[in-house]
């Protein structure tokens, strides 16, 4: 029969009784000292409790001890019993004992901390009543966590003992019934005094604490990100309102350069270019006119005369091929289709004929030579006016002033949109059900109502 089945185990959790309070406002940069006192309260009333149950087990833990060696130094009574049982029996001692030992030296609670380390002392009779609360908040805090990892450490050291003595245990009882008990009890007891430290540091509500603990950081967390964000949308419209109003100078020196006298000179050398570039446009127009009126003529001519390699230019761009015609060979080769449309060796329907005999004669000798002149007059005041459009300096201006405002207008949009997304996360972040679960959490710890606001 295993040690632990002398006995049940029995975990009792039992909540604190809340009294009530008037609210107390705290802000929250305040609330882990206002925590700090409760925990220090509590703490010391729970760590003197558990000072008492400690000077138990090592009561207890000598006691055991002292029944090891009362084991090991036991006798078999029956003399009758056979020497491979006195084997067995030599072989089986050996292995409880053993066991035993290895369970009583991981029984080591934390006594006290030492400064600037991690390291706790082992519990021993020496230890003397009032060691935990002579530290601050901070260790109370580190001796209550290594007591919790104590109890979870001895659960596993007991349900291994039970485990790995069972049959040992038994053959003790066989033979040193007296002796094996007494260890049995002793164990016993250490099982049920760790039960008790449980239920104290479950009553005592820390587990709650711990858990406030971490929802005040969430908190603060929180809390540190909403403000860093209100700081970022506070610079973001800031630079936003500067790049409006270098927005608003620049519409106003648009405006500005567009009314002035400058400016005015300009539109009118621009509508003066439209001027002659409808000149153009028109002679253009007129050669056009005519060409397409003697074309069939000229497309038979050039078909009967190969070696007339200007009439083949004249036929894809007659405009081009006029001012590339520096001796206006066209004037000869006119005159020669009229002459074979005449004889007949352009053939053409009478009709068709006619209409290009026509507008043949309506073409005076000087007329080409008349429509170079004009075009050359043309495209030189075109030239000159063109030069002092792409040399004016307001024209210039306007360009770099009106490109300035398009990348503004592109850089404030950024700035809105970056503006926005950073409002959105501000308003994603959740603070009120976070804090009012915080209270209703310190509310149970402390049995205080507050009402926490920001710092």
């Amino acid at each position: 029969m295993g040690i632990l089945n002398f006995f049940k185990r029995k975990d009792e959790n039992a909540g604190r009784k809340s009294e009530r309070f008037e609210v107390n406002e705290i802000k929250i940069n305040k609330i882990e000292k206002f925590l700090e006192s409760h925990y220090n309260k509590i703490s010391r009333g729970v760590l003197s409790e558990i000072e008492d149950l400690k000077l138990r087990i090592v009561n207890e833990i000598n006691e055991l001890k002292e029944n090891i060696v009362k084991l090991e130094e036991a006798k078999v009574k029956n003399e009758n019993v056979a020497g491979r049982a006195i084997n067995i029996m030599e072989g089986n001692r050996e292995i409880y004992i053993q066991k035993i030992n290895a369970f009583v030296s991981k029984v080591v609670m934390p006594s006290d901390i030492v400064e600037n380390s991690g390291n706790y002392a082992a519990f021993s009779p020496e230890f003397s009543k009032g060691q935990f609360l002579e530290k601050g908040s901070l260790n109370n805090r580190l001796v209550h966590k290594e007591i919790v990892k104590f109890c979870a450490e001895f659960d596993k050291s007991i349900d291994e003992l039970t485990k790995t003595t069972v049959k040992s245990h038994s053959v003790m009882q066989e033979f040193f019934l007296k002796e094996t008990n007494a260890i049995s009890k002793n164990v016993v007891n250490l099982d049920e005094l760790v039960v008790k430290i449980k239920k104290i540091i479950s009553k005592s509500g820390f587990g709650k604490f711990e858990c406030i603990d971490k929802e005040i950081f969430e908190l603060n967390k929180r809390l540190k990100q909403k403000e860093s964000l209100e700081k970022e949308i506070e610079l973001k419209e800031g630079f936003l309102e500067k790049q409006k109003g270098k927005l608003e100078k620049l519409n106003g020196d648009l405006d500005r350069l567009e009314v002035s006298q400058e400016y005015g000179k300009f539109i009118e050398l621009l509508n003066n270019k439209d001027k002659l570039l409808l000149e153009m446009n028109n002679l253009k127009v007129e050669l056009l006119h005519y060409f397409s009126a003697i074309e069939p003529s000229l497309r038979k001519y050039e078909r009967l005369n190969p070696e007339h390699k200007m009439v083949r230019g004249y036929l894809e761009d007659h405009f081009k091929a006029l001012l590339g015609d520096s001796n206006l060979e066209i004037r000869k080769i006119i005159s020669e289709v009229k002459k074979e449309v005449i004889n007949g060796k352009i053939e053409l329907r009478e009709d068709k004929k006619q209409r290009i005999l026509h507008e043949i004669e309506k073409i005076k000798e000087d007329y080409f030579e008349k429509i170079v002149e004009r075009y050359d007059k043309i495209d030189k005041e075109f030239r000159e006016l063109n030069e002092e459009i792409e040399n004016s300096d307001v024209d210039k201006k306007i360009k770099e002033v009106k490109k300035e405002i398009s990348r503004e207008k592109s850089e404030i949009e950024d700035s809105e949109k970056q503006c926005e997304r950073v409002k959105k996360d501000l308003k994603d972040i959740e603070l009120e059900n976070l804090r009012k679960n915080l209270e209703e959490k310190i509310k149970e710890f402390c049995g205080e109502s507050i009402k926490l606001f920001d710092n």
